[in-house]
């Protein structure tokens, strides 16, 4: 229920626009002292009809009821006030229909890795941090940890189907990352590369989760990758060409499709890692907040990250957006 006041009428200069998911809307409507009103000299119009006030009171001058109002349609209401032969009229309310917003997240964070170093259990307080901030922002959370290449996959077709023509899909992940050609791969737990060659079929190609996550048809899509751990995956010595593997190459050649875009952002930049640490995950989850941007929140996170880290990491963000989307 959303309660709308207004001061005295022949005053009143302003309108605004409310939501509400009720059929009950409770109005107050006050008059000046003198006017020695009562609830005849009121008259409630809905949609340019007038509304009977069966269970008005009035007192002092200011009018107290409820109306109950059909949420089939979007309503324009105003209250009219006699006062002598004077008539004065609220400003216009404008009552919307609550549309729920269809988010969908999901998370994942990979951990006890196989073929190489653990991460010790942090990608999956990240992805706790993270979910606990998005499910203050009606976000329907897919949560895995610890997947392997082909569970991967799977739990992406599932959630792809879940989150069909989704208002906002967010990915995170955090743990390992690998690039190899100029190309970027998340690491699943059970990869276990010898040459270079086994990179492409072992680990998953970010831009492969882009495109997969496009096939629901996502108003906006926010790719988060927390996956440039400092400790190096432990490939090819013997095939070594000399490239540097550290890290993610750019992420600003990533192609994105329809919506109103794609906003993607790395925990730090192209061929640099960072500490597994958790500060990026715990920054972001901080500064994601009702009403806020996506640039407002990211721009921060990366501004604390900065600091926090004396100039060491700094998050790359390419932002692919054609409008400016809030949560």
């Amino acid at each position: 229920m959303k309660e709308v006041r207004w001061t005295e009428p022949s005053q009143v200069s302003s309108s605004g626009v409310y939501q509400t998911n009720q059929t009950i809307l409770t109005f107050h409507c006050k008059a000046e002292s003198d006017a020695n009103l009562d609830k005849s000299d009121f008259t409630l119009f809905v949609d340019g009809e007038s509304f009977v006030l069966s269970n008005a009171n009035c007192k002092n001058n200011e009018l107290t009821f409820s109306a109950q109002l059909s949420l089939e349609k979007d309503h324009e209401v105003y209250i009219s006030v006699r006062k002598g032969r004077r008539v004065v009229q609220t400003p216009l309310l404008k009552i919307v229909r609550y549309k729920a917003v269809k988010r969908f997240a999901f998370l994942l964070g990979n951990s006890d890795y196989i073929n190489t170093l653990s991460l010790n259990n942090r990608p999956l307080e990240d992805i706790n941090a993270i979910a606990t901030s998005l499910k203050k922002l009606d976000f329907t959370i897919h949560s895995v940890s610890n997947l392997s290449r082909i569970g991967l996959l799977d739990s992406l077709d599932n959630f792809v189907a879940e989150a069909h023509h989704a208002d906002m899909i967010f990915f995170y992940y955090a743990g390992h990352g690998i690039q190899n050609s100029g190309k970027n791969y998340l690491v699943p737990v059970d990869a276990k590369f010898r040459t270079r060659t086994d990179i492409a079929p072992r680990a998953v190609e970010i831009q492969y989760i882009i495109n997969k996550l496009e096939e629901s048809n996502p108003k906006c899509k926010i790719i988060v990758l927390d996956a440039c751990r400092n400790e190096a995956f432990p490939v090819l010595s013997a095939d070594s060409r000399g490239d540097d593997l550290r890290g993610f190459s750019p992420i600003m050649g990533v192609s994105v499709a329809k919506g109103v875009g794609t906003y993607i952002v790395n925990a730090t930049q192209a061929n640099q890692t960072a500490a597994n640490d958790g500060i990026f995950a715990k920054e972001l989850a901080s500064a994601l907040g009702r009403g806020k941007t996506i640039s407002e929140v990211f721009r921060r996170v990366r501004t604390k990250i900065v600091e926090l880290s004396g100039s060491h990491q700094e998050p790359e963000i390419n932002d692919k957006l054609t409008e400016e989307i809030t949560f």
